[in-house]
């Protein structure tokens, strides 16, 4: 099994390297017309705008369940340090995640 994880670091950067050349490949199409920009943009500034927001009461509840992990003597701080470093992962997917689909919806 633990031979299973020392692939997982290069797989995932396998992963984020197959998802930049996609990005820059989508990126690099023309976009739509006048009105279409602009209603894209109006899409992509509101899902930036409830992306902060989940993100801010987020913030809170991970903070609150990393600490309770902390403590926990079973769990203890690098349980805690992991999960806190999993959600931050998830954090920066999602906003990426949501910059790119927002700015390919007119292309």
């Amino acid at each position: 099994m633990e031979a299973l994880t020392s692939y997982a670091p290069i797989l995932g950067a396998g992963g984020l390297i197959i998802a930049l050349i996609i990005y820059l490949r989508v990126a690099s199409q023309p976009a739509g017309s006048g009105l279409m920009v602009e209603i894209a943009d109006e899409i992509h500034a509101g899902a930036m705008v409830y992306l902060k927001r989940q993100y801010s009461i987020l913030f809170f509840v991970v903070a609150a369940i990393g600490i309770l992990i902390w403590f926990v003597p079973s769990l203890g701080p690098g349980t805690a340090i992991a999960y806190v470093s999993g959600a931050a992962c998830s954090v920066i997917a999602g906003y990426f995640g949501m910059m790119s689909a927002t700015k390919a919806n007119v292309r």
